[in-house]
């Protein structure tokens, strides 16, 4: 697996100003069942002395996605690595079934310094996650 060309927004969410998830690229001949993405924290050059700094390993287990109307899916950390910050997406039957129909796609971090919830992803970016599929 690889990661998209830095130029390929349409596998990058943003959630809120101060968190990206960036979806890698599957690899060619494996059927999946999980989104894999690397989380990166935001830096802002404005520093709010008065407000905590966000840690990945902090939001590691928090960032959700959500697709259609079924429940939300929390990452799960790839290989279980606190260094690492490949994050995976286990999907059911239901979810990959709704993910081919294209329906609509949220993110979040549910987090007490930091819970906040996308607006309707991009239909690029579903598209483009659900090809994986």
């Amino acid at each position: 697996m690889t990661f998209s060309n830095d130029n390929d927004a349409s596998r990058s969410i943003h959630i809120g100003n101060k968190v990206s998830l960036t979806f890698m690229d599957p690899p060619s001949s494996n059927k999946r069942k999980e989104l894999i993405g690397m989380l990166d924290i935001l830096k802002d050059k404005k520093v709010d002395l008065n407000h905590k700094h966000l840690e990945i390993k902090d939001l590691l287990d928090r960032v959700w996605i959500q697709i259609g109307e079924n429940p939300r899916v929390y990452a799960n950390q790839e290989n279980g690595d606190l260094v690492n910050e490949k994050l995976e997406f286990s999907l059911d039957k239901q979810m990959i079934e709704d993910f081919k129909d294209i329906k609509m796609m949220y993110a979040g971090v549910d987090h007490p310094e930091y819970n906040i919830k996308t607006r309707e992803i991009p239909l690029v970016t579903v598209k483009s996650l659900a090809s994986d599929f």
